[in-house]
């Protein structure tokens, strides 16, 4: 029997899925004529109350870090230098789960919607992908 908010539970499980997958890819678009890298998790042994790390290499080589964090029933999404310095304000984006969506976990800020329970390697790389979109259209500069 699902709790009758299970957003916590499923935001968490989506987090270490994130985690466990540790997930690279070729480039992420950001912008017109501009794109990262995502190189992997550097949250391997994240505890769940910290927020979960993923390096980012831009274009000129230059690392950023996204930082993924549940706040209550939202995700908070920053991009960071390698110190953990802001680049900008972390976005806060609202989850909602769908029952009738086969259990979505729907996060609309950034177009971003994953099955509960059964996500595969696809479906969470393109839930990190939307993620690392929404992190930049915060970014200073």
């Amino acid at each position: 029997m699902r709790p009758a908010n299970p957003v916590p539970e499923l935001a968490r499980s989506l987090l270490c899925l994130l985690r466990d997958l540790n997930l690279t890819s070729s480039r992420v678009a950001i912008a017109a004529n501009r794109s990262v890298q995502i190189d992997g998790c550097l949250s391997l042994g994240w505890p769940s109350a910290s927020p979960l790390c993923y390096r980012l290499r831009t274009c000129d080589g230059r690392e950023r870090v996204l930082r993924i964090e549940l706040v209550g029933e939202a995700l908070s999404l920053c991009v960071a230098d390698r110190s953990g310095r802001p680049d900008g304000e972390a976005l806060s984006v609202p989850l909602a789960f769908d029952a009738r969506d086969r259990g979505s976990l729907t996060a609309r800020a950034i177009g971003a919607r994953i099955t509960a329970s059964g996500a595969g390697v696809r479906d969470a790389e393109h839930f990190l992908r939307r993620a690392v979109r929404g992190a930049f259209r915060s970014r200073r500069g």
